[in-house]
């Protein structure tokens, strides 16, 4: 089952955010410190004014979840545009291949539609190829591309 997340959920909210810092330490020890994205304040500010959406399982264990906003450009330059833009993302590393992510996306991909989103966007490091992998399944696409030279 997939609902909006709840406050009953900061503490394996907080664990999956630690899954997800880890794959970037790992992967750009020079750009990440290994802590968490947001503490428990910040989820719970977060969990009351965005949407955020959890999929529990039959005892209502949190076990992904996608953190989302609704993000407006009406730039002179370019043409309106609304979209839903996934800030985290994150199945338990314990549940995975269970169509989690699948299912997590797709029920964003409908409340995008229904809240008039042109889009859907996300970011993801270049190193995460287990990652980027999975986004294409879903179809997602390269939008623009961020270079680097490291000094």
């Amino acid at each position: 089952m997939i609902r909006k997340a709840l406050n009953k959920d900061l503490d394996k909210i907080l664990i999956l955010l630690n899954q997800v810092n880890l794959v970037h330490v790992n992967g750009r020890p020079d750009i990440f410190k290994k802590c968490s994205k947001y503490n428990k304040k910040e989820l719970e500010i977060k969990i009351k004014n965005e949407p955020i959406f959890v999929y529990v399982n039959e005892n209502d264990e949190v076990e992904g979840y996608i953190f989302g906003l609704i993000k407006e450009t009406n730039a002179t330059h370019m043409m309106y545009r609304k979209t839903f833009f996934i800030d985290d993302f994150c199945v338990d590393e314990a549940v995975r291949g269970k169509n989690i992510g699948h299912m997590l996306y797709d029920f964003v991909k409908k409340y995008a539609k229904e809240n008039c989103c042109n889009s859907i966007t996300l970011n993801v490091w270049n190193f995460n190829e287990k990652a980027k992998s999975f986004y294409n399944s879903l179809g997602l696409l390269p939008l623009e591309t961020t270079l680097e030279e490291i000094l």
